[in-house]
Parts: C-alpha cells; sequence; structure tokens
C-alpha cells in the first residue's frame, strides 16, 4: 500500500507539548535524545496497536522516572 498520508492529520488539534532530554529506548539507551511528547493523547485503533506490535517487536523498555531531568512545557 503505497497511499500518501498527511502527517499533520495524524498529530492532537491541541499543540501543547512536554520536552525533555533523555535516551534512546534500546541498546546501547545512549543519552542524546531531545523527547518532544504532546500533553493531549491522540487515539489509534487496537489493530494499528497490534500491527505495530507485529512490526516493531522489540519496543523498548518500561518509563523511566524523571530522576534529576528538567521537564520544560510550552
Amino acid at each position: 500500500m503505497n497511499e500518501a498520508i498527511d502527517a499533520a492529520s495524524l498529530l492532537p488539534k491541541a499543540k501543547h507539548f512536554f520536552r525533555y532530554e533523555g535516551s534512546l529506548t534500546t541498546p546501547p539507551c545512549s543519552e542524546v535524545v531531545e523527547w518532544n511528547v504532546f500533553a493531549e493523547p491522540v487515539a489509534v485503533a487496537q489493530t494499528d496497536v497490534e500491527r505495530f506490535k507485529e512490526a516493531f517487536p522489540m519496543n523498548a523498555r518500561p518509563l523511566q522516572s524523571i530522576h534529576r531531568r528538567i521537564l520544560l512545557s510550552n
């Protein structure tokens, strides 16, 4: 399936987000990532979640505590 996707349509309507420095979620887990996370969740179909799991069976590590990271909000 080679259909064009409008990536903007996948984003939440409210553009409020959080930003923090973190690490890759898979080895080597290098701390070189600046994460940007929208405050408003986006709904996805369970079938899409299952397809994602099939395509990416090794999906990261569990959530980590914030420790001494600085959390910024726009």
